[in-house]
């Protein structure tokens, strides 16, 4: 689903995209394992740009960044202000969340999600918050320190002010 989003967004070009809270890198490395299967190479298409606060998964990432784009260098980021001294603000046409919000104090997402925030200061003027989250937390899920908050649609569109 997330690759057909990202096909969808890239019809008019080249996008960039933010995988904010990256870990191991499995987004981008499942991009590369179906680009080996396919004609179209969806990695053609996009600038991939790599996040986590959390450097535990850092080789892992760094290493399917060297494998789609020769380097990881200026592609891999633990610290916001790093990434913005090689990335502008406004920079992004997606940031994708996959599978992290549950692992983000609640109180810090106002920090991310206002109209200065981290994310939205990010995000070019049409860009696009793809925020990806499993209803059921799998085995070995971090969680932040008061547990897990896991959000269903209803919750995700109050919380974005999202009507239908």
């Amino acid at each position: 689903q997330i690759r057909d989003n990202l096909w969808y967004l890239a019809k008019e070009g080249k996008i960039k995209i933010l995988d904010y809270g990256a870990g191991k890198g499995r987004l981008l490395s499942n991009i590369v394992e179906a680009d080996e299967q396919n004609e179209e190479k969806l990695l053609e298409k996009i600038d991939y740009i790599a996040f986590d606060m959390f450097p535990d998964d850092k080789d892992y990432c760094e290493n399917i960044l060297a494998k789609a784009y020769e380097t990881s260098e200026k592609r891999y980021f633990n610290d916001i202000n790093t990434l913005l001294t090689h990335h502008d603000k406004g920079s992004f046409q997606v940031i994708i969340m996959c599978n992290v919000l549950h692992e983000i104090e609640p109180k810090d997402w106002i920090n991310l999600f206002k109209k200065d925030g981290t994310l939205s200061s990010l995000l070019a003027e049409n860009g696009v918050l793809l925020l990806v989250e499993d209803q059921q937390i799998p085995t070995g899920e971090k969680a932040y320190q008061k547990g897990f908050l896991v959000l269903d649609t209803p919750q995700l569109k109050e919380l974005f002010n999202i009507s239908s």
